[in-house]
């Protein structure tokens, strides 16, 4: 193989910034003695009728075999000419492709190859300073007001519903009989029979509508009375039976509640199981703390990255790897973003403002990882595999997968390389911040 690496010819171009075009080529020679070499390979294993192991002709293997042949010497000049561009010292490539609309010629026996690739590569830019700066971040303090804040939060959290005598407004829940004017086949689901009719059921004002039109509709609607609103499906709406219908519907209101929050601190504690107010209001300071110290400690690495990636400033990305990641963004505003069949259509006519909005966080995503990857390689901060398993196993327990169907999920993707960017970048942020000035100056 070392051989074959130093015969093959390689000819580099720059297509544009971040990008080269190599053209590789082998002689004639080259591909003949190669050719020989994985031929002696096959006829220690090729069975050929009427041969032991390792005495049939060459000739009758190569026509016995010509395609496996061809296919392992094709994999020899490709894998050994990718290992001599990524052992090049003037360059990092970090994605490769085909000339557009170009093909893979044909690898003929005894004949001279070529063939070419468009690699796109890695920035130069000077190195920021990243040591011994002022990371300084804006932080908060645990106050009484946020102590109270945060039990007004549990009050509503534990906040139960009771029947009133009041209309029924936005955030209510009324208890009624309805029915739609519609029939379901037998086999349909209990879902799409709960939506369709129900005796004592529950409607929720509040987002996400249940049926829809129903917050509109029954938004002053009193006990005791009839009312009547059409629901409009939407086409992909969850139950199938019902999706893309116009529906009429009959509700008789039976009660309307309203939800009331845990009027004392006294009564929170009991709901929470808690001894007394000041174990309470302690509680609740101490957790406050922990995630206030939490979110300094985010906010100190974000300015550590945004003042390296500043000082690194502007320069030319890869394009290939912009454009891929300028669509990944484009996909994350449409999956947020579009939610029904009009936000689709209104997606698509504001497609070009969306696609600078996705141009531009994709631009200053790279350009921080780029950065931030060049820091890591310098201080040889490394994601080992562990680390990236338990951070597997912690998002696994957060979404509630099991942690070898996210990862499967994950791979099939490409979400593992971001998990391990953002591992890698966070360490560098670290890094960072526990070099600063501000470290130096607390150690003293």
């Amino acid at each position: 193989m070392s051989n074959l690496k130093d015969s093959i010819v390689m000819v580099a171009t720059d297509v544009q910034p971040c990008q080269k075009k190599i053209e590789f080529s082998l002689s004639q020679e080259v591909v003949e003695n190669e050719t020989k070499s994985v031929v002696k390979e096959f006829t220690n294993y090729a069975s050929v009728p009427g041969f032991r192991k390792g005495k049939a002709p060459v000739a009758m293997l190569m026509r016995r075999y010509k395609n496996e042949i061809l296919d392992e010497l094709r994999r020899r000049v490709f894998s050994t000419s990718m290992d001599k561009v990524t052992e090049n010292d003037e360059f990092e490539v970090v994605s490769y492709a085909m000339e557009e609309g170009g093909e893979f010629p044909e690898l003929e026996l005894n004949k001279e190859y070529k063939f070419a690739l468009v690699f796109d590569i890695a920035p130069e830019f000077a190195m920021p300073e990243y040591k011994g700066l002022t990371v300084e971040a804006e932080t908060e303090e645990v106050t009484d007001e946020k102590v109270d804040e945060k039990i007004q939060q549990y009050k509503d959290m534990y906040a139960e519903f009771k029947s009133v005598e009041e209309a029924a407004v936005a955030g209510d829940m009324i208890k009624a009989d309805y029915a739609a004017n519609i029939e379901l086949s037998d086999d349909a689901s209990a879902g799409a029979q709960r939506l369709v009719k129900s005796e004592d059921g529950w409607l929720w004002l509040s987002e996400p509508e249940m049926i829809p039109g129903v917050i509109e509709a029954l938004t002053g609607a009193e006990a005791g009375k009839e009312y009547k609103f059409t629901a409009k499906f939407a086409a992909d709406f969850r139950e199938a039976e019902l999706a893309d219908k116009e529906v009429e519907y009959t509700v008789n209101v039976k009660e309307v509640q309203k939800r009331v929050a845990v009027e004392s601190e006294e009564a929170l504690c009991e709901k929470m199981q808690v001894e007394s107010v000041e174990d309470l209001r302690k509680n609740i300071k101490e957790g406050l703390e922990t995630e206030l110290e939490m979110q300094n400690e985010h906010a100190l690495r974000t300015k550590a990255m945004e003042l390296v990636v500043d000082a690194a400033g502007k320069f030319d990305l890869p394009p290939a790897v912009l454009d891929n990641e300028v669509q990944k963004e484009l996909r994350r505003i449409a999956n947020a973003t579009v939610k029904t069949e009009e936000e689709a259509e209104e997606f698509k006519n504001n497609l070009d403002s969306h696609r600078e909005e996705a141009e531009k966080a994709a631009k200053e995503k790279l350009t921080k990882i780029f950065v931030l990857k060049k820091i890591a390689q310098a201080e040889e901060i490394t994601v080992t595999q562990d680390e990236v398993d338990t951070q597997i196993e912690m998002l696994s327990q957060y979404y509630g997968y099991k942690p070898s169907d996210l990862r499967k999920t994950m791979e099939e993707n490409g979400g593992m390389d971001d998990v391990q960017i953002e591992m890698m970048m966070a360490k560098v942020a670290d890094f960072i911040v526990e070099n600063s000035a501000n470290k130096a100056e607390d150690a003293e």
